[in-house]
């Protein structure tokens, strides 16, 4: 831990003398926080591949879990920066959007996806399991499932995640402009009660 937070230290003091946080230093700092939360996961199954999008390279993505050409992590350079406005707890916030998205992989959040494909679309089971996996229900309960988890594997790997929480979902929230009430999605509300 004393490993990362100097590094973090050297990377503000970098970017106080610079100006900025460089798009490359950020993607050091995701990669230490990354390979951190593997770890702590301690799972058999091989970790997903991970890449930052610079800002407004797609708009629609903030952070996601994709399994279309194998599975891979996708954050948004925008919701790092949001990370870095914590300042001393960065890290922490950063900890969250990686455990989560973390969860996705190593609770097979994909399965139904990938085997109704696997089975072909002329397949009967094809369409249900579908339905299924694309049902609000359904989505619901993997975003859950995600926080819970995401917050207890950022713990495992020594960040402070509950301390952030809160403050983090409410930045993601303003900043990307998104509505208390979304139908992929637990309620804001709802997601701030997993961390009580």
């Amino acid at each position: 831990m004393k490993t990362v937070l100097a590094f973090i230290l050297l990377i503000l003091v970098s970017s106080i003398i610079h100006g900025q946080i460089t798009y490359e230093d950020k993607k050091d700092m995701v990669q230490k926080v990354f390979e951190k939360i593997v770890d702590a996961y301690g799972n058999g199954k091989s970790k997903p591949r991970w890449e930052l999008l610079k800002n407004g390279q797609d708009d629609l993505v903030i952070a996601l879990y994709n399994t279309t050409e194998g599975p891979l992590i996708q954050i948004d350079e925008k919701l790092v920066d949001i990370c870095l406005d914590f300042k001393a707890d960065s890290l922490n916030a950063l900890s969250l959007i990686i455990s989560h998205e973390l969860a996705h992989h190593y609770s097979e959040h994909n399965f139904c996806q990938d085997y109704a494909y696997a089975a072909g679309k002329k397949s009967p089971i094809y369409k249900s399991l579908l339905k299924y996996h694309f049902s609000d229900a359904s989505r619901m309960y993997k975003e859950y499932e995600a926080d819970e988890k995401g917050l207890f594997y950022a713990t495992a790997a020594g960040y402070k995640p509950f301390d952030v929480f809160d403050a983090l979902i409410d930045k993601v929230y303003k900043n990307y402009k998104l509505a208390d009430f979304n139908k992929d999605y637990p309620s804001k509300r709802l997601r701030k009660q997993t961390n009580a």
